[in-house]
């Protein structure tokens, strides 16, 4: 039986476990050395034990506000806390991106809004002037495990993963989720609609996103052959060298499978790209975070640029932090160089590295603190006025064990089988399968071997899904 720990139970979501475990196993691990207790999990898991615990106190941590959750927002926030992190961080050009999530009749009900960085900040603060108490600046806690001090976690988590070349491999991400999509924008409007409420700002939203899509489609038709014809050039330079394309969830993995299937060419998705980065010579990107991530983590990236009209359409931030390159010739060129030439290669990433660190600080608060440090400050700001709250054993044998747990799971799954529900698309299901407690343990052991600390923290199942964390 787990002794649990004083306070409100702090509950942390995951949406896509290959994205977002380790950030938030991490951050679930810095909480409860702080001596908070945690639960981590799937979403509909983490609420139903919300429902079901009327007596417990909540801080809910919401990873992007969605409006159209306003009833349970509302509900919530009358006895518990709502704290939201940002997951992409607004880092987009286009301002009405970053301000539709956080809609006048929303923020009353959010206490803390944690943003990336200054520009972020200052833009959300000038918008929502009554609210400006809300808005934290914190950095994203997905940046810091790219912190310097940390990225011996990810070096340890790639030689676990077998599917990672031990030669020497260029990765190259590729961004093109609406151009080569696995779920259409019909159907994930009409999956939206299934799960939510309020119909109307789905709706809204749809309408706004095909607009924007329609853009980005005729953008990204233009950019995709170029990075497919860059792909198969690259692996000619040296058949020493491995070339893996690494695309990104929302895309269609199966079509860059069949059209390499003859080129010696990975075509490869599983695990976090951070373990790929960390084990990477270099890093081709465009217009995606894992530019970001490659860049924080000391790589040298790439920015393959071979459309120069993006203005709104593309990250400003995301392609400032590697070096541009805007057609093949150029590339080429450039990585036969850095192949053959470590000294140059060398003083290539260093210089770059400097030249571009400043750029993207007004951007990400985290390069050089923890944003997980910020959010432990505010968690005890937030309740420094409560008395101690702790979960008693017999609510936890409730959590543990709760039979109404398992009679609806398996009337779910009697009415899929049924036809009277739908089965998940492939697309959710490669977001988030099933947590398992194997996945959870080895980052775990990671973790307390790169903090002495962290081996008094304990972990536990609660059901399916779902998992408890204390010290």
């Amino acid at each position: 039986m787990l002794e649990i720990n004083k306070r409100s139970i702090i509950c942390i979501p995951i949406e896509s476990i290959r994205r977002e475990l380790d950030t938030k196993i991490n951050l679930s691990m810095e909480i409860a050395n702080a001596g908070f207790t945690c639960l981590i999990g799937k979403k509909n898991a983490l609420k139903f034990i919300i429902k079901n615990n009327p007596q417990e106190k909540f801080i809910y941590f919401e990873k992007g506000v969605d409006p159209s959750q306003k009833e349970f927002y509302k509900k919530f926030s009358s006895k518990n806390k709502l704290f939201d992190i940002q997951e992409e961080g607004n880092i987009v050009e286009d301002l009405n991106l970053i301000f539709r999530a956080y809609k006048k009749e929303i923020l009353p009900f959010i206490n803390k809004i944690f943003v990336w960085g200054r520009n972020q900040e200052q833009l959300l603060k000038r918008k929502f002037k009554n609210y400006n108490k809300k808005f934290v600046l914190s950095g994203s806690p997905n940046f810091d495990l790219c912190n310097k001090n940390k990225l011996e976690y990810y070096v340890k988590l790639s030689k676990l993963r077998s599917a990672i070349p031990k030669e020497r491999f260029i990765l190259i991400n590729t961004n093109f989720g609406v151009k080569n999509r696995t779920i259409s924008n019909i159907e994930l409007n009409q999956t939206y609609k299934t799960k939510n409420k309020d119909l109307k700002y789905i709706d809204e939203l749809y309408e706004s996103e095909l607009y924007r899509e329609r853009n980005l489609y005729e953008y990204q038709s233009k950019i995709f052959d170029e990075f497919l014809n860059i792909t198969k050039e690259l692996k000619k330079i040296d058949n020493k060298i491995k070339i893996v394309l690494r695309p990104h969830p929302a895309e269609n993995e199966n079509f860059y499978k069949n059209y390499f299937k003859d080129d010696d060419i990975i075509v490869e998705n599983t695990g976090n790209v951070k373990e790929w980065i960390s084990s990477a010579f270099l890093v081709i990107t465009h217009d995606c975070t894992t530019g970001i991530e490659a860049f924080l983590m000391n790589k040298l990236v790439i920015n393959f640029n071979p459309i120069k009209d993006r203005e709104n359409i593309v990250s400003k931030m995301a392609n400032e932090v590697g070096v541009n390159c805007e057609n093949n010739e150029d590339l080429k060129k450039y990585v036969t160089k850095l192949l053959n030439d470590h000294e140059y290669f060398e003083s290539e990433k260093k210089n770059n590295y400097l030249k571009k660190i400043n750029n993207i600080g007004m951007y990400i608060e985290n390069i050089e603190k923890l944003s997980s440090d910020i959010i432990i400050e505010q968690l005890q700001d937030e309740l420094i006025k409560e008395n101690n709250h702790k979960l008693n054993k017999l609510t936890y044998l409730k959590l543990s064990f709760n039979f109404l747990t398992w009679i609806s799971l398996i009337l779910k799954k009697i009415s899929i089988v049924l036809g009277f529900q739908t089965k998940k698309h492939k697309y959710f299901l490669k977001k988030f399968d099933k947590l398992k407690r194997h996945d959870i343990e080895i980052r775990y052991k990671v973790l307390c071997e790169m903090n002495v600390e962290f081996k008094k923290i304990r972990f536990s199942k609660i059901i399916s899904n779902l998992y408890i964390f204390t010290k």
